[in-house]
């Protein structure tokens, strides 16, 4: 909520992208697109006794969520099946790209770009377990999840809007601390 929140107090067009650490049905991706109680067969809470800074917010119950803040997420749309995280060979998508409905006809593709979770742990980014083995130099396995990219249709042009430079710079930020 407290995301949903925030985000509207953006005026105009919003692309929301990167790793929410929620599948897209999970229940805080169901209330950022398209949660209602009747089409869900579902009561959703927030989380009992959470504190927001001093104030409790929602009591030993949590609080009734009864709204959504009605982003479309492309990617699940685009790709049900779709994948950007790995782990112990199962696959699932963590990462999305949200956008608010006012650019919903202006979307020209959305995918996940495959460079990192399928990859080989042995040469990523960390040095657990690996001792001195090489690591790749390149944008491959730079995370342990692969980018989300978007390109919309803009003024007449295409605009791609990459999750890569966000999910690029964690990939650096991580192989800087790793070293």
């Amino acid at each position: 909520m407290a995301l949903g929140d925030a985000l509207a107090q953006i005026k105009g067009h919003k692309v929301v992208l990167g790793d929410f650490n929620a599948y897209g049905k999970e229940d805080p991706m169901l209330v950022l697109t398209d949660y209602t109680a009747e089409q869900y067969g579902k009561v959703i809470r927030a989380a009992r006794n959470t504190f927001i800074g001093e104030e409790e917010q929602f009591g030993d119950q949590g609080a009734v969520i009864d709204h959504n803040y009605g982003f479309i997420n492309v990617l699940g749309e685009m790709h049900p099946d779709g994948w950007s995280y790995s782990y112990n060979d199962e696959v699932g998508a963590l990462d999305h790209i949200l956008i608010s409905p006012s650019l919903s006809k202006r979307v020209v593709d959305a995918t996940e770009w495959h460079i990192n979770a399928a990859e080989s742990t042995l040469f990523d980014y960390n040095d657990e377990y690996k001792g001195d083995l090489p690591k790749y130099q390149d944008h491959y396995r730079s995370s342990d999840h692969d980018p989300a990219v978007i390109d919309l249709n803009i003024n007449g042009g295409s605009v791609g809007v990459f999750a890569l430079s966000v999910l690029g710079l964690m990939g650096w930020r991580r192989r800087q601390l790793s070293r």
